[in-house]
Formats: structure tokens, sequence, C-alpha cells
């Protein structure tokens, strides 16, 4: 599966990309992340990429052009590419999506908003969906990008070397956050490990870990 970051900032994904799990899905060939400096796309001076806003307002506004311009560039031909805008709207983020997102594309694009935020007609003709990951403002979408990237290549086949790893995962089967978990040593704080998780027996143990989950709605 392939991502690809449109951002004024690439530098910020040299350590996501060169760190733990996500730098061994991507020497496995399970994933490709590619950053795109949004600057390499417009013909201004300067390289410009934001202006003051029609009608007034405080801060400066993406520009739509460089953002089209790099879209069309990169979208893959022939493969199932889905465009998302990181800005602020009530279409949240969740497990859910990152499952869809890894089963249903072969690209995913990802648009890095910043400042007061894009020229609405990026909206309007390249972008398949607008997508916020909490009710919060960051200054840019490059951290929420990071996070989308994480959560969907976890989905995608071969990222982890035991596919079991997500059949308990919090939010994986509905809206259930897994059991708690302990390790040695047995005891710490005077709070031991729950006498069940020791004893061996393996139906005991589904059962309780069954019950203590936690299920909202």
């Amino acid at each position: 599966m392939q991502f690809d970051i449109i951002t004024i900032f690439p530098e910020l994904f040299n350590a996501f990309i060169t760190t733990s799990v996500i730098k061994n899905a991507i020497s496995k060939d399970i994933i490709k992340i590619n950053t795109h400096n949004l600057r390499d796309y417009t013909t201004l001076r300067h390289k410009q990429v934001d202006d003051t806003p029609y009608g007034g307002g405080v801060g400066m506004v993406l520009m739509a052009e460089p953002i089209i311009k790099a879209v069309r560039a990169i979208k893959l031909k022939d493969k199932k590419s889905h465009v998302i805008l990181l800005s602020a709207t009530d279409n949240f983020f969740n497990q859910d999506k990152a499952l869809k997102y890894s089963k249903n594309y072969d690209q995913i694009i990802l648009i890095c908003g910043r400042y007061e935020g894009v020229d609405e007609r990026v909206k309007q003709t390249v972008v398949d969906e607008v997508v916020s990951i909490g009710e919060y403002i960051l200054t840019g979408g490059e951290l929420a990008s990071m996070v989308i990237i994480e959560a969907t290549s976890r989905m995608v086949n071969g990222f982890f070397e035991k596919e079991n790893v997500l059949l308990d995962e919090s939010y994986t089967n509905g809206k259930i956050i897994e059991y708690p978990q302990y390790t040695k040593p047995e005891t710490v704080d005077n709070i031991k490990v729950p006498s069940v998780l020791l004893s061996g027996n393996h139906q005991e143990i589904a059962n309780w870990k069954d019950k203590n989950k936690i299920k909202f709605s």
C-alpha cells in the first residue's frame, strides 16, 4: 500500500518513516511512504504557496493551485486512490476507517492543511474525503497524517508477522477496549496479578479476558 503526503514540512516525517514498525514495514515493501513538498508545485516567486484570505480574516490560507497540481501529479494511474484533506470536520478518523482504507485502496494521498486552512476549491476538485482525528486544533495536518498512516498500515496484510495480533485489539470488534495486561513481577506496590492469569486454565483465562473488556456505546 502506498501513502503520499503533501506538506510544506516534509522533514517532520524523517523520524516517523525510519523508526520501529513503520520502518520495518517499509523495508519489507508492505507499505510505501512518499513525502511531497508543496513548494515544488508552485510557479510563484519565493516558492509561495499561501496568501491572505478573500473577505479578510486572521492568518494565511494555502492556495488551491499548487495542491491541485500536486495531487494530479502524484495520483497513481489505474490504481484505486483516495485523497484525504486533513482539516476540521465532524468526519472523525477511527478503526473502521483504517480498515476500510487498508482493504479498499492502493494509494492514500494525504493533504496536510496549515495556517487558517485550505482554499475551498481544493475540496471541490481533487479531494475525496475531509478527515479529522479529533475535536481539537493542531497547527497542521502532519501529525494527523502520521496517525492515519500508522493505524491504516497496521491493517495491511503482512504488517505483523502474526496476523492474529489484530483479533482482540481495542476497537477492532466494535466499540470494545481490550482487557488489562500484566507482566513480571507478580507483585508491584502490593498489587498482585489476578490469580486466574497464573492458573494455567485457558478457559478460565479466556472468560476473565472477555469479562474485563470495556464495552461502550
